[in-house]
C-alpha cells in the first residue's frame, strides 16, 4: 500500500517511509480501473503526470 500526501496547491505526492509508530492518519479510497490507458499508475503519481487521464479525477 502507498500513501499519498495532498499538497496545499491540490497536487499529490507519494509519502516517504514511516516507522511503525509514526504512521499518520489516512483514508482508504476506492480504486476504479479505467479502460484505454486512462488509469493513473504509481509511476504517473511519482512523475507528476497523468492529470489528463480520466482516472485522475
Amino acid at each position: 500500500m502507498r500513501l499519498l500526501e495532498i499538497l496545499p496547491n491540490g497536487d499529490f505526492r507519494p509519502t516517504g517511509k514511516f516507522l511503525d509508530n509514526a504512521v499518520p492518519r489516512y483514508a482508504i479510497l476506492l480504486y476504479k480501473w479505467e479502460e484505454d490507458g486512462q488509469e493513473v499508475t504509481f509511476e504517473d503519481m511519482v512523475e507528476g503526470s497523468g492529470r489528463g487521464k480520466a482516472g485522475y479525477t
